[in-house]
């Protein structure tokens, strides 16, 4: 008697997270497909799979959600649930579309469109015309694009359905920004924040400052443009939302470059973020951006290895997307195997795999090539010290070959670095994060590292095992930098700079080296607020 509503809780628990948590919500569709395929409750087996696909396109996992989803469209299909059938083939438009092959994408959503004049729907009618919209907008048929937006358009306004609304006056405001109607761009996006507010999303407030601020910047108001980008950017910050934040780190750049600021610290932190969620395209995007800004710049050897990754990186996409194509085929292949088609499938498969088989040497040969970029990507552009992503990837090699390491980590925050940056100048404060990251690269140590942990902090790792404990190793190092005889002033009795530290030592494992980084911290905050120009350690 219970088992239908727990199914269809836990659909709407899936529902609800798909956008948000794609991997709890693919877990809650499995259990409801699994409890539905042991009660034989056909219906809810189709669309626990539906709901699975909807989370593999999220996480960009389309071979898979295809797959789920053609599985899904045979079980509503056969039960005649017409609700059901468009659901499904609308989410195979949408992973077609993804996938880049925009004539299936376009069927299916064609296919589901006819049939909503039995089966009338406004809710997904004016997502499907809307998804319809985005394959012209991509073709750069604006005409056609233009037509399925206004469509969608006057389905949600007439049936009140703002969100939707929303989303559809951002792609108009992307049509006209194409056309260099800038103004009008701007008004379509104001409107998509306005309704974005008025529902208290966060998400899609964020992604209409974006584009507000890039119409701003096309309308060369720059100041405005980065008013709208520090907005978004505090809500993407507090949303967590990465995805959101390449985007706008790349338009920011764009803007710094603009207005003769470096477009470097958000292209590398974009980098970063692209790196580490493997967003290839996005990765590619931004060794062209880098290689054109060093080209300008006159530093070519940068230029030229940066225009390599990206060269290398597209031949990595192209070889990656000939796999999922293979993969995709083979789906098609299973799926249409009782229909009469199969010769044409059996034969493009064939091609696909030949394809694939003569670029996997290639692929190889390419990802060793990229490892000297990885390089680049763990390391601070200014004083060639890790940086914090650098810092991570070396913590979890130490602690892979050894559970457990008596350590220490010492956070160095530089005194009063401000003054010295306000009184010399920018130019001589880079000059002096780099003599102290001399110091920290130099130790007489062995089993150590350093990276510079952000601004004028810096942080350094050293295995206590075979070098004296965590205060003598600070102490050195306190000693060290104020012996660099650096002046805060040309006034002589100005003094020089100098270095607070904090140290926290122990047994170091994988489950702790994060908090051990946070009481290092602490006892940095004792350094500086006890005076300065000294070491506090924590022991366990």
């Amino acid at each position: 008697m219970y088992i239908i509503p727990y199914v269809e809780e836990l659909l709407s628990k899936s529902k609800n997270l798909a956008a948000s948590d794609p991997k709890t919500s693919f877990s809650y569709a499995q259990q409801a497909l699994q409890i539905s395929k042991n009660n034989n409750l056909q219906i809810h087996q189709g669309y626990s799979l539906f709901h699975m696909a909807y989370a593999c396109r999220v996480m960009s996992e389309y071979s898979q959600g295809l797959k789920f989803a053609f599985d899904a469209l045979d079980i509503l299909k056969n039960n005649d649930d017409m609700p059901g059938v468009l659901k499904c083939k609308n989410i195979i438009g949408i992973i077609y579309y993804y996938f880049g092959s925009y004539k299936q994408s376009l069927e299916n959503f064609k296919e589901a469109h006819e049939l909503m004049l039995l089966y009338p729907d406004a809710n997904l009618e004016s997502s499907i015309l809307n998804n319809i919209g985005e394959i012209y907008k991509d073709a750069s048929e604006n005409s056609n694009a233009m037509k399925y937006y206004n469509m969608a358009l006057g389905i949600t306004t007439k049936n009140n359905l703002q969100m939707n609304s929303g989303a559809i006056y951002l792609n108009i405001g992307e049509i006209f920004c194409r056309q260099g109607e800038y103004q009008k761009a701007h008004a379509y996006f104001c409107k998509a924040f306005d309704i974005a507010k008025a529902h208290n999303n966060s998400l899609n407030e964020a992604e209409a400052e974006i584009k507000l601020g890039k119409s701003m910047f096309f309308l060369e108001d720059y100041q405005k443009a980065q008013s709208y980008y520090i907005s978004a950017l505090f809500k993407l910050n507090k949303i967590s939302n990465k995805y959101y934040i390449i985007e706008l780190l790349i338009n920011m750049s764009e803007l710094n470059e603009a207005i003769g600021i470096s477009p470097l610290r958000p292209l590398n932190e974009a980098l970063e973020h692209t790196l580490a969620m493997s967003l290839d395209y996005k990765t590619s995007e931004i060794y062209r951006l880098l290689s054109s800004y060093y080209e300008k710049t006159q530093s070519n050897k940068l230029a030229l290895d940066y225009f390599k990754a990206y060269h290398r990186k597209e031949k990595e996409i192209e070889a990656s997307n000939l796999s999922k194509k293979l993969e995709i085929m083979s789906i098609e292949f299973n799926y249409y195997k009782e229909k009469n088609e199969i010769d044409r499938f059996r034969s493009l498969a064939e091609k696909l795999e030949q394809d694939v088989s003569e670029t996997r040497q290639e692929v190889k040969n390419l990802k060793e090539e990229n490892v000297s970029l990885m390089q680049d990507s763990i390391v601070d552009e200014l004083t060639q010290l890790y940086n914090r992503r650098g810092m991570e990837k070396l913590f979890l090699e130490k602690l892979n070959h050894k559970s457990e390491l008596f350590a220490a980590v010492i956070i160095i925050d530089i005194d009063h670095f401000k003054k010295y940056n306000d009184y010399w100048g920018h130019i001589q404060g880079d000059a002096c994060l780099c003599l102290i990251a001399n110091v920290l690269r130099s130790l007489p140590y062995n089993d150590y590292f350093s990276c510079r942990y952000g601004g004028e902090e810096f942080l350094c790792f050293i295995d206590l095992e075979t070098n004296p404990l965590g205060f003598e190793v600070a102490e050195y190092i306190r000693t060290s930098i104020e012996n660099l005889e650096m002046s805060y002033e040309k006034n002589p009795t100005a003094g020089f700079v100098t270095v607070s530290l904090g140290v926290k030592q122990g047994f170091l494992n994988k489950n702790n080296f994060k908090s051990f980084i946070s009481l290092a911290d602490d006892q940095l905050y004792i350094s500086k607020t006890s005076g300065r120009n000294r070491v506090s350690v924590q022991k366990d």
